[in-house]
């Protein structure tokens, strides 16, 4: 629980929310972008405030959907691992 908390902060401090992209360094900038909060951020503002169909937003959703997919195997295959763990050192 500490650790998705801790790295909620963290993804949500790199947002547009807290710090403003522009004012980081090139280079965290270029990673920064990878973002989910970003990401969601920015597909959110294309269709509200631009008024863009969904087609444009496409690709973010994408890719959030990977991260989504992403973290579900991750978690799934930690749970295998610690069940796993756990009957053997019982």
């Amino acid at each position: 629980n500490i650790a998705s908390v801790s790295l909620g902060a963290i993804l949500l401090f790199f947002s547009n929310t807290i710090l403003p992209i522009e004012s980081l360094p090139t280079s965290i900038r270029n990673i920064v972008q990878f973002n989910p909060y970003i990401i969601g951020e920015g597909a959110l503002r294309k269709i509200l405030l631009f008024n863009q169909d969904l087609n444009s937003v496409l690709p973010q959703i994408y890719i959030l959907v990977g991260y989504i997919a992403l973290l579900l195997i991750m978690v799934y295959l930690f749970r295998e691992f610690t069940k796993r763990w756990l009957t053997t050192n019982q």
